[in-house]
């Protein structure tokens, strides 16, 4: 779903919640595009990419392109248990180092023009925007228990997720400045940011 946010229309993407603010993260990246929805200016996501599943009748590892061109953020965590699951959906070993569809997505599904933003929170599930723990959730049992401070993670992920749109919807100099401190100077739960 799309939601007004601060005059403006983002696509959010909130795996693990009881409830969804759209269908998937892959719903958001794909269909953000200015022609079907011009009012989008910035695209969340958490745990999402555009990898393509091959019971759906696709080659392995195939990323379909996303055509957003508003500012992008992608977010993800380096203990998903879901996303490390999932890889023989795309043709890919289980539990394989390498599949990482979500960096991807970021590398090579977006438009090279589009302002993307990349962030790997250090071992966060891919059930971690779900606090309380949600038993309902039909794929949490993929996950190993949570190590370590997920309220520092949630923590890290509201607040690079709220500078990412004031920056991104507001033009706020401070959101844009902080976006970038982070990137040279990640906080200890970030393992990794990068921006294009």
């Amino acid at each position: 779903m799309l939601g007004t946010t601060l005059n403006r229309v983002v696509a959010l993407s909130n795996p693990g919640s009881s409830y969804r603010l759209e269908a998937g993260g892959t719903v958001a990246l794909q269909s953000a595009s200015p022609r079907w929805f011009p009012e989008v200016r910035a695209v969340v996501t958490y745990g999402a990419h555009t990898m393509a599943s091959q019971m759906l009748g696709h080659p392995p590892s195939t990323l379909l392109p996303a055509p957003v061109e508003a500012p992008v953020m992608l977010l993800a965590g380096t203990a998903d248990g879901v996303v490390a699951a999932s890889s023989v959906r795309y043709g890919e070993e289980p539990g394989a180092p390498t599949h990482d569809p979500v960096t991807a997505t970021w590398e090579r599904a977006l438009p090279s023009t589009t302002e993307a933003w990349l962030v790997h929170l250090a071992g966060a599930s891919h059930m971690l925007a779900a606090h309380p723990h949600d038993p309902t959730t039909a794929r949490g049992f993929l996950e190993d228990p949570p190590t370590g401070d997920d309220a520092a993670r949630r923590d890290a992920l509201a607040t690079t997720i709220t500078s990412f749109l004031r920056a991104s919807l507001r033009g706020d100099a401070e959101a844009k400045h902080d976006l970038e401190l982070l990137a040279e100077q990640p906080c200890p739960e970030i393992a990794e940011i990068r921006r294009r």
